[in-house]
């Protein structure tokens, strides 16, 4: 969970902090040096779970996209396999109807081809007989020719219908092969379809199980954070310990001044709020100041140097001591100003930094706490725009 070197800082801690707890010997500067770049070490290893952390989350919010976008995908592929099922039945339905159609039409053609066989029949087996009988019964030349014409339009009725009912089979089966070929297109695009469903619909179960994975990571960097930040605050309670010895009266006037002039809007105020990362309820111990990047940010009072570094998730923070165990912390600073060192006085009003973004934020702006005697106070009782 948390890497060997952090394991190894943790337990060099521990034994820091029962010395803490039965008593608080005399240290030199040294000491406190030390102890404040034990506590950067932990705060760049805080830092480096956060950065992991913030990868995982990325990397979840695209697996939550993918499946979200797999679903909607299955649902719609879902929908046009429902559809195309639905147009088969029914293009099948015409088929069906089409088939008994043809069958009738074939029957209304033996039908008619067998009337019209057996005229010819008897046509040819009573040869010329059949045509005198027509000559001596009829009366007249002219009911003659109508007795004859009567008898080549029965033929010829015959044939056209015979003719009609040929071209109707035809249309029939022409209609019943074109629908057949689209019922074949719709089940190919079917089968297309379901098999793209189910390649979908695995790549859905792989995501699924690779957004538990991502998950269960992100659990345990914040079990690796909070384990750290544990010993952060036992640092931090330590070094306060070790400052008590270097107590000096409060250097300043009574008044701080505004840390990044011009700059008037609060975006964060201090109280509990969500967490812009962990998207969960935590308490911020100060206010936040957006500004430009690369905005001058100036010693609220004037005090002490006692921490230049990267603090954790506060990114570039300076600490000032004010004396009177007061003291401000200015985070996220893209840079500090030059030449500024541990133990260097500076100031009301001197620059200390520059506005930036670095450690866990969103956007350029100063972090800014006020402590007394270790615990944060609101910086809007000290301070105003």
């Amino acid at each position: 969970m948390s890497s060997p070197k952090a394991k190894a800082i943790m337990a060099s801690i521990v034994g820091f902090a029962l010395l803490v707890s039965l008593s608080v010997p005399v240290y030199s500067d040294d000491d406190l040096d030390k102890k404040l770049k034990e506590l950067e070490e932990i705060n760049r290893t805080i830092d480096k779970y956060e950065k992991l952390y913030d990868q995982k989350q990325k990397e979840e919010r695209k697996v939550l996209g993918d499946i979200r976008s797999l679903e909607k995908n299955i649902n719609v592929l879902d929908g046009d396999i429902n559809k195309l099922s639905g147009q088969i039945n029914t293009t099948e339905g015409f088929i069906t109807s089409a088939n008994q159609d043809i069958t009738k039409t074939m029957q209304q053609i033996d039908q008619r081809t067998g009337y019209f066989n057996e005229r010819l029949k008897n046509l040819y087996q009573e040869g010329n007989v059949s045509i005198l009988e027509v000559l001596m019964k009829a009366t007249s030349i002219t009911d003659f020719i109508t007795r004859f014409d009567l008898m080549s339009a029965l033929a010829q009725n015959d044939v056209l219908m015979l003719k009609e009912l040929d071209t109707s089979r035809q249309v029939l089966l022409i209609k019943k092969l074109a629908l057949e070929e689209k019922v074949d297109q719709f089940n190919s695009l079917k089968g297309q379809k379901e098999n793209k469903q189910q390649q979908m619909e695995i790549q859905s179960r792989q995501k699924n199980v690779m957004l538990k994975s991502i998950q269960e990571q992100k659990e345990e960097y914040v079990k690796a954070i909070d384990e750290l930040e544990e010993v952060q605050q036992e640092l931090d309670a330590f070094i306060k310990e070790l400052q008590k010895k270097h107590y000096v009266a409060y250097m300043g006037s009574g008044k701080m001044d505004w840390p990044v002039p011009g700059y008037s809007r609060i975006s964060s105020a201090f109280g509990s709020r969500i967490h812009p990362i962990f998207r969960v309820k935590r308490f911020h111990s100060a206010i936040d100041i957006p500004a430009p990047k690369g905005t001058p940010i100036r010693a609220s009072e004037t005090g002490k140097v006692i921490y230049k570094g990267y603090k954790g998730g506060y990114g570039n923070a300076i600490i000032l001591d004010h004396g009177g165990n007061i003291s401000t912390q200015y985070s996220h600073m893209d840079k500090f100003a030059a030449n500024l060192g541990i133990n260097d006085l500076v100031k009301k009003g001197d620059i200390i930094g520059y506005v930036g973004s670095s450690g866990w934020s969103t956007g350029p702006h100063l972090d800014f706490i006020v402590r007394v005697s270790g615990v944060p106070k609101n910086p809007t009782i000290y301070v105003k725009p």
